[in-house]
């Protein structure tokens, strides 16, 4: 059924809104992101991406606290997402399939919802829904000023072994650019022929 005048008009009006809120949808650095409202409002200012593996402690779903040090030693990627990002689904959904390929050979992947703490229920049903394999904490950004450096999900922020970022994504990530990465930081001979599907 066709839109009447009034229907454009109001939804022209939603989108132009949208867009004037941070809400509107972006293409990332490497695929398609939802922008992100920023949690402090009187911030002029983002904190940079940290460039060592942060050490950050996060309440999981599971009632553990997770802390992020834990993982130094791994080719780590800290996966930004949130329930309401289509696009964050079909990334989670890749980094299940990483996470089984590659775990053996030394990566690790932690879930960080931004749905913070007000929809922990629906962070849990999400990830048990999507059987994540990997430890997903929630935030609202406010836990650690760093966090105020993600703008967009899904974001993934991967670190060596040493802890030193060597990749930073914004948007959904293809999978063949994932494995790139983590045939070149993983050891030589640890990773077995790896799926580009």
């Amino acid at each position: 059924m066709p839109l009447r005048r009034s229907q454009k008009i109001v939804l022209a009006a939603f989108v132009l809104g949208s867009g004037l809120l941070g809400l509107s949808v972006f293409r990332g650095s490497s695929g398609s992101a939802c922008r992100l409202v920023p949690y402090n409002q009187s911030a002029t200012t983002t904190a940079p991406v940290p460039a060592q593996l942060p050490e950050w402690s996060l309440k999981g779903i599971d009632g553990q606290t997770h802390d992020l040090q834990a993982l130094a030693g791994d080719l780590t990627i800290i996966a930004f997402w949130a329930t309401w990002c289509p696009n964050c689904h079909r990334e989670l959904a890749t980094l299940r399939e990483l996470h089984e390929e590659l775990s053996p050979a030394g990566l690790s992947i932690i879930g960080i919802s931004l749905d913070g703490a007000k929809r922990e229920d629906q962070v849990v049903r999400y990830a048990a829904e999507a059987e994540l394999p990997f430890p997903v904490v929630y935030t609202d950004r406010s836990d650690h000023a760093e966090m105020s450096a993600i703008r967009a999900v899904p974001t993934l922020l991967i670190y060596d072994a040493e802890g030193q970022l060597v990749g930073h994504f914004e948007g959904q990530t293809d999978k063949a650019d994932l494995l790139e990465l983590a045939q070149s930081h993983l050891a030589p001979g640890s990773v077995a022929v790896l799926s580009r599907r």
